[in-house]
C-alpha cells in the first residue's frame, strides 16, 4: 500500500509539472552535503565504483529561459516542490544540467573541441597518452558518442590519482589501464544524444571496453551524472560528466584471485591458489595492495601447482611435493611461504603482454627483493622463469586497479643462482646450458646452494658460457656425467664457488686496492685470479671477462664469464697433480715413473687410483731396475677409481683389491681411520707391514691419487744407498691390462709384463749383481 501511495504522489507530481506550462521546472541542483575527500593514490578501490561524485559545477553554457508562468501562491508553491528525495529525475532537464538542447560546433572534430575545453585537460591528457586524440577522436570517417569526466571528476578519482604517476615515461607507466579507461568513455559507430540515451527504454550502452547500465531513474550513465549534454563535433557527440565511468577491473585486484577461474577454488578438490593463499595470514591483503610504479603478477594455474611433485617442475623446484605439502600449505612456514612465494609473484611495474617485443628478456627483481625472475618472451611465449603464459585459447593475462596479472602454467618461487643459470640457458639469448647442466648433475638443492656446500652462508657464483667448455670433449662431458665420477663433477661445480657475496664494484675495489691481480680463495680451497681491465673497463676472472654480473638468488650472487674457472682436478693429471708438489716430496717415485717410460700412461689413461709413496719410503731400498716397474710401480697403480671411503668399506668386507699388474691385496683400516694396504705377505700373514694412506682423494683428470708412507711390495727388499733412477736397455711392449693404450709417436711403450703368480723368494743373483753394479756405476759418476 506504502509504495502505492509514493507513485501516486510521483504521477500527480508528473501531472503538475507538464500541465504548469514551461517545459523544464525549475529545481534546484541537489546539495552534496559530504565534502569528497582525496585519497592516496597508493589505496586501492574499495567499492565498485572508484569515483566521487563532486558537487555541481558553474554552467559552462548560457541557460535556457523558462517561459513566464503565472504567479503562485504560497500553498501552491509548496504543494508544486520536488521532494529532496527524487531531485534531478525530472527529464528532459535534471536539475543541474546545463544543457540537453545542445551546441554544434561545426568544423571541429572531436579532438578539437575536447582540447577547447577548459574543465576537460586532465581527460585529454588521458586521452592523449593513450594515443586516442590524435588518432580516433581526429579521424572524421569515425562516429563516436565519448562521455568525458571533467577535471572535478578526474581529481577526486583514487584510481586516474594512481594511474596518473608516470605519464611522462615512454610509453606511460600505466598505459593500457590509461587506454582502457579512455576506450571505456567511448561508443564506438554511433551518436547518441541525451534523450536517446534516457528515453525510458535504453538499460546499457555498450562501450569500447565494457558495458556499463543506464539508470532512466536516476539519468546516470554507468553510476555518473551527465554535467553537460550534446555538444556536437563533425565526427561525434560530447557529453561532459560529473564522475569517471569506472571499467570493471577499477573495483577488481589480485586479491580477487576467484575471477580467474584457473586460481580455484577448484571443482576437484585440488590445491590451488586461492588455497595456499587462504593457508597464508595476511596474502590476500598483500595481492590488494597499490603502488605508484605498478603491479605485475605471476600466478600458476591449479594443474601446474598439483603436479609439483610428479616432475611437472623439475627446473622450478627442487622436491616440489615437499614444498606443496611442507612448505606452501603448512602453517608453521606460513611467514616463509609468503615471502618467497607469494611476494616472489609481485613484480613492481607493468609489464603488459601487448607492449611486450619479440625476443625480449630482462632481469627484474620483485617486491621481495629474495632474487631475480627472468621475463623472456619467444616465439610469441611470454615467461617468467620457466613458467609461462597460459595459451588455451587465448594469452590468459588480465588488468586489476593495481596492475596486470598473468595466469602460468608452472609455479614460480624464490630462486636460487643455480636456477636462474638454468633459465638463462633454457629461455634467453645466453648460452649457459652446459653450466646450467653441471649444476643438476651435483643433485644439491638448487634452490639454494648454501643448504649443500659452503658453510651455509651466501654464495658468489662465476658461471661460464658454452665457449669457455671448449677444453672439455665429449667423453670428459659423458664421463662426468656418471656416478663413478660424481667427486670429480662435485670439485668443478664447487670451483665456480666461493663463499660470502662478492658484487662486480667489490671485486673493482679490491683489485685497485691491492694494485693489480689478486687471489680469491674457492669453495675447492684453490684460487682464482682476479683482475680488472681499466682500458675495456672490465673485471677478468682467471682471465675470461665477467660480462653480466650481481644476479641476486636467495642463496647468494650470480655472475657470467666467458672463461670456466679450472681446478686442479681438470689441469692435472695423476702425475702433473703430484708433481706441483712445492717440496717435491715425490720426486724419487716420480722419477722411476719417467725413466720407466710410465709416465704418459699415468698421465693419460683412465680411470686411474695411483699411490705415491714419498722419497723416504725408497731410500735404502734395492731393486732390480729389469723388475722395477713389476715388483713395486704397478703394484701401486690401480686402474679403478678407490675412494679411501670406498677402502674402508672394502677393509671391513674383507674384500680384496687387485692392481695393474694382476696383484691381490688386504686392505685394513689403522687407528686414526686411514686404509692401509697389507704389504710383504707371508703364507702365515703373522708378519706384515702396512702402507697406510696418509692423504686421500687427491682428485686428477684422469683419477685419483692417495699418499701412502710407504712401498707397495710383496717381499722385502734388500736395502742399499739410495741411486737416481735410470732408464732400461730396451723397453718391451706394452700391458695388455690397459683399457685405452697411448699412440706415442717415435717412442716405445713402456715396460709393463704382468707379473707370475708364484714370487720369488729371494732376489736372483743376476739382480743383485746387477744392482751393485749400477749402484757402483753411479757412485763413481
Amino acid at each position: 500500500m506504502k509504495w502505492l501511495i509514493v507513485w501516486s504522489f510521483l504521477l500527480q507530481q508528473t501531472v503538475l509539472a507538464q500541465t504548469s506550462g514551461g517545459a523544464t521546472l525549475d529545481f534546484a541542483a541537489p546539495v552534496n552535503t559530504t565534502a569528497p575527500s582525496i585519497v592516496p593514490s597508493i589505496a586501492p578501490s574499495s567499492s565498485p565504483n572508484a569515483t566521487v561524485t563532486p558537487p555541481a559545477t558553474t554552467p559552462v553554457t548560457t541557460p535556457v529561459t523558462p517561459p513566464a508562468t503565472p504567479p503562485t501562491t504560497a500553498e501552491e508553491e509548496l504543494t508544486n516542490a520536488p521532494s529532496a528525495a527524487f531531485m534531478n529525475v525530472s527529464h528532459p532537464n535534471a536539475g543541474g544540467m546545463t544543457n540537453t538542447d545542445g551546441q554544434t560546433f561545426e568544423g571541429m572534430t572531436l579532438r578539437e573541441l575536447i582540447i577547447s575545453r577548459e574543465e576537460l585537460t586532465l581527460f585529454r591528457d588521458f586521452l592523449d597518452q593513450a594515443g586516442l586524440l590524435e588518432t580516433i577522436l581526429d579521424d572524421t570517417t569515425q562516429q563516436l558518442t565519448v562521455f568525458a569526466p571533467d577535471n572535478h571528476a578526474m581529481e577526486n578519482n583514487r584510481n586516474i590519482q594512481l594511474y596518473s604517476q608516470g605519464m611522462d615515461e615512454t610509453p606511460p607507466r600505466w598505459y593500457h589501464t590509461i587506454l582502457s579507461t579512455c576506450q571505456n568513455h567511448m561508443a564506438e559507430s554511433q551518436i547518441l544524444n541525451f534523450d536517446q540515451i534516457f528515453d525510458q527504454v535504453r538499460t546499457e550502452i555498450t562501450s569500447m571496453h565494457d558495458t556499463w547500465p543506464v539508470s532512466q531513474f536516476t539519468l546516470q550513465v554507468g553510476g555518473v551524472e551527465i554535467e553537460t549534454a550534446n555538444l556536437v563535433a563533425s565526427n561525434g557527440i560530447l557529453h561532459v560528466t560529473r564522475g569517471v565511468i569506472a571499467p570493471q577491473f577499477y573495483s577488481q585486484t589480485f586479491a580477487q584471485l576467484e575471477l580467474q577461474e584457473e586460481f580455484g577454488p577448484d571443482h576437484l578438490n585440488r590445491i590451488s591458489m586461492v588455497d595456499v593463499v587462504d593457508n597464508i595470514p595476511g596474502a590476500r591483503q598483500l595481492l590488494a595492495t597499490s603502488r605508484d610504479t605498478g603491479l605485475t603478477y605471476a600466478g600458476c594455474r591449479i594443474r601446474a601447482f598439483n603436479r609439483m611433485g610428479l616432475d611437472y617442475l623439475p627446473q622450478t623446484i627442487n622436491g616440489g611435493q615437499f614444498v606443496k605439502e611442507n612448505e606452501l600449505m603448512n602453517a608453521s612456514f606460513a611467514e616463509q611461504s609468503l615471502h618467497n612465494f607469494v611476494e616472489y609473484q609481485l613484480i613492481p611495474h607493468n609489464y603488459y603482454l601487448p607492449d611486450i617485443e619479440e625476443n625480449f628478456e630482462q632481469l627484474v627483481m620483485p617486491i621481495n627483493k629474495c632474487s631475480h625472475i627472468w621475463i623472456t618472451n619467444r616465439v610469441g611465449k611470454l615467461c617468467f622463469n620457466d613458467a609461462c603464459i597460459v595459451r588455451t585459447p587465448d594469452p590468459r593475462w588480465f588488468l586489476a586497479s593495481n596492475g596486470v596479472g598473468y595466469v602460468l602454467d608452472k609455479c614460480i618461487i624464490c630462486s636460487g643462482i643455480a636456477m636462474l643459470t638454468d633459465y638463462a640457458a633454457e629461455f634467453s639469448s645466453l648460452n649457459t646450458k652446459d653450466a646450467a647442466q653441471l649444476f643438476w648433475g651435483t643433485e644439491w638443492n638448487l634452490r639454494n646452494l648454501s643448504l649443500s656446500v659452503g658453510d651455509g652462508g651466501p654464495l658468489t657464483m662465476f658461471a661460464s658460457i658454452n665457449t669457455g667448455f671448449n677444453f672439455f670433449t665429449l667423453e670428459d662431458t659423458t664421463r662426468l656425467s656418471t656416478d663413478k665420477w660424481r667427486r670429480h663433477l662435485w670439485d668443478l661445480a664447487s670451483h665456480f664457488l666461493t663463499q660470502g657475496k662478492y658484487t662486480r664494484d667489490h671485486l673493482i675495489n679490491i683489485t685497485k686496492t691491492n694494485g693489480g691481480a689478486w687471489n680469491l680463495t674457492m669453495l675447492t680451497g684453490e684460487n682464482v685470479t682476479i683482475d680488472f681491465d681499466e682500458s675495456r673497463n672490465m673485471v677478468l676472472v682467471d682471465g675470461g671477462d665477467l660480462f653480466m654480473h650481481d644476479m641476486q638468488g636467495q642463496d647468494g650472487l650470480l655472475h657470467f664469464t666467458t672463461e670456466v674457472p679450472q681446478p686442479r682436478s681438470v689441469t692435472r693429471n695423476c702425475f702433473t697433480i703430484v708433481e706441483d708438489d712445492p717440496d717435491e716430496r715425490f720426486k724419487l717415485h716420480l722419477g722411476y715413473l719417467t725413466s720407466l717410460f710410465l709416465e704418459e700412461d699415468v698421465k693419460r689413461l683412465l680411470p686411474l687410483t695411483v699411490f705415491y709413496a714419498p722419497n723416504e719410503a725408497w731410500e735404502g731400498k734395492m731393486v732390480d731396475l729389469m723388475e722395477l716397474s713389476e715388483t713395486v710401480l704397478e703394484n701401486m697403480i690401480f686402474k679403478e677409481l678407490l675412494w679411501c671411503e670406498l677402502l674402508v668399506e672394502m677393509a671391513n668386507t674383507r674384500q680384496p683389491i687387485e692392481s695393474h699388474n694382476g696383484q691381490l691385496w688386504n686392505v685394513v683400516v689403522n687407528e686414526e681411520g686411514f686404509p692401509c694396504i697389507k704389504t710383504i705377505q707371508q703364507l702365515n700373514e703373522t708378519h706384515s707391514m702396512d702402507a697406510c694412506i696418509t692423504k686421500c682423494d687427491i682428485l686428477a683428470r684422469n683419477g685419483i691419487v692417495h699418499e701412502v708412507d710407504s712401498l707397495i711390495v710383496y717381499q722385502s727388499l734388500d736395502t742399499l744407498a739410495p741411486f737416481p733412477p735410470v732408464a732400461p736397455f730396451a723397453p718391451s711392449a706394452p700391458s695388455p691390462l690397459f683399457e685405452q693404450p697411448i699412440q706415442r709417436d717415435n717412442m716405445t711403450a713402456p715396460t709393463l709384463a704382468p707379473s707370475s703368480k708364484a714370487w720369488r723368494s729371494t732376489t736372483s743373483s743376476w739382480g743383485v749383481v746387477s744392482s751393485l753394479l749400477a749402484a757402483m756405476w753411479c757412485y763413481l759418476l
